[in-house]
């Protein structure tokens, strides 16, 4: 009886491992249904990420050949821009020494034009002085033909014996020499 127990337990657990074996063995069926799954998911997420990758590559690539254009175009730029700028600043030195020039030549010209003012006025106040001695003189002239005719009609004409020695005509005085001061 023990014994027919004691196989009725073995048979009983015999029972028992079987049916926890097939339970393990379902479930390992399961995780290997699973990580199957999951290894066939890791797949494809490699090659969606690999596909990614090589589309962020080219996209980068595609990018930098486009910075390396517009790097090359600014570069370009900046260029013709510096030499526009140095040829404003030659333009404008050669202006500004142009523009001394035309100032230098602009005082001479002021300073001639002051000289000649001066000058004009120098002969303006000459004439001035010129005309007035020339209307005294005039007057002398006028007062020497009145006492002239005066004394010639007061007086017979007469014959005179011609002189001896030729009249000489009296020299005027010029302005300004030692004989007015």
């Amino acid at each position: 009886m023990r014994l027919n127990e004691a196989r009725a337990d073995i048979e009983t657990l015999r029972d028992q491992i079987s049916s926890m074996l097939r339970e393990r063995a379902a479930e390992i069926e399961k995780l290997t249904d699973r990580i199957l799954q999951a290894e066939q998911r890791y797949t494809d997420l490699a090659k969606r990420t690999l596909v990614d990758l090589d589309k962020e590559r080219t996209a980068a690539t595609k990018l930098q050949k486009q910075l390396d254009a517009e790097r090359r175009t600014f570069a370009s730029r900046t260029e013709e821009i510096q030499s526009e700028a140095q040829r404003a600043q030659f333009q404008l030195a050669r202006q500004g020494q142009e523009l001394g020039a035309y100032m230098t030549k602009a005082e001479l010209l002021a300073d001639e034009r002051d000289r000649a003012a001066s000058q004009n006025m120098r002969t303006a106040f000459q004439c001035g002085e010129l005309e007035s001695q020339l209307a005294a003189e005039r007057a002398k002239v006028a007062e020497l033909r009145e006492q002239l005719e005066r004394f010639a009609s007061t007086s017979k004409p007469s014959r005179r014996a011609p002189r001896s020695t030729p009249v000489v005509p009296r020299q005027r005085r010029r302005p300004g020499s030692k004989q007015d001061k």
